[in-house]
């Protein structure tokens, strides 16, 4: 279930997105802040999202709404705040309710909302060239350009991956069921070794660029297919769509 609320807090808009929550303290919680639902297309405004937690503090899921929310250095809430809102009949103040993280990735929400403060804000992937090949399994396409525009790298094609040869900045990625020869086609088109969508994932989860090695797909990565994206990557890296 997703529920999307818009806060009144003073004369700005407020806007929270919740994730997968189902709660009664919803209405209660939208009644006392004066707010209003939103379409699920909408995360210009959002400022925060409440979000699942286990008992570390970390994000159960890891959905698109997480990851943009993530690269665009919003605030990511454990559900307690809404219960402390309604105690304070306020919005109140969020810092002991941000989520510690996801997965194993500890801290990357806070430390892309800091750098999203900065006087001048360096985005993830400033720089980055990245071209997504093929088709993917789990998000759409369009997510996955979003997510690569939200951590500000620039898409490209592979024609334009094969004039950048020697780009350290330049990532080619693909979906981990991508047949071997087609694999091994592309590294010779272009040379650059394919790397696993899970790069994009975790680097975004932890908020920090991943060493490429640990998600080279090789041939033998793929020779036992899993049955979903989900199953070829540790289950604390789980990715929701």
């Amino acid at each position: 279930v997703f529920v999307f609320v818009c806060v009144c807090r003073s004369v700005c808009m407020r806007v929270c997105v919740c994730v997968r929550l189902e709660s009664k303290a919803f209405p209660s919680f939208n009644a006392l802040l004066s707010s209003r639902y939103q379409g699920r297309e909408a995360m210009t405004d959002v400022t925060h999202v409440v979000t699942a937690i286990d008992e570390a503090g970390l994000a159960v899921n890891r959905t698109f709404k997480f990851m943009l929310a993530v690269c665009q250095g919003k605030w990511i809430l454990g559900p307690k705040w809404i219960d402390a809102c309604l105690v304070a009949k306020a919005v109140v103040p969020e810092d002991e309710f941000e989520i510690s993280g996801q997965g194993n990735f500890n801290d990357g929400p806070r430390q892309a909302r800091l750098a999203a403060q900065r006087e001048h804000p360096a985005r993830l992937l400033d720089d980055h060239r990245v071209c997504l090949h093929g088709a993917f399994s789990g998000l759409s396409r369009a997510e996955l350009e979003t997510l690569v525009r939200a951590a500000g790298a620039r898409l490209v094609g592979v024609d334009e991956l094969a004039q950048r040869r020697g780009d350290t900045r330049a990532v080619l990625l693909c979906d981990p069921n991508t047949a071997p020869a087609d694999l091994a086609s592309l590294q010779h088109e272009t040379g650059y070794a394919p790397l696993d969508l899970y790069w994009l994932y975790d680097s975004i989860a932890a908020y920090a660029i991943q060493p490429r090695g640990s998600y080279l797909l090789r041939d033998e990565s793929i020779l036992q297919t899993p049955d979903s994206v989900d199953d070829a990557r540790p289950a604390a890296s789980q990715t929701l769509f």
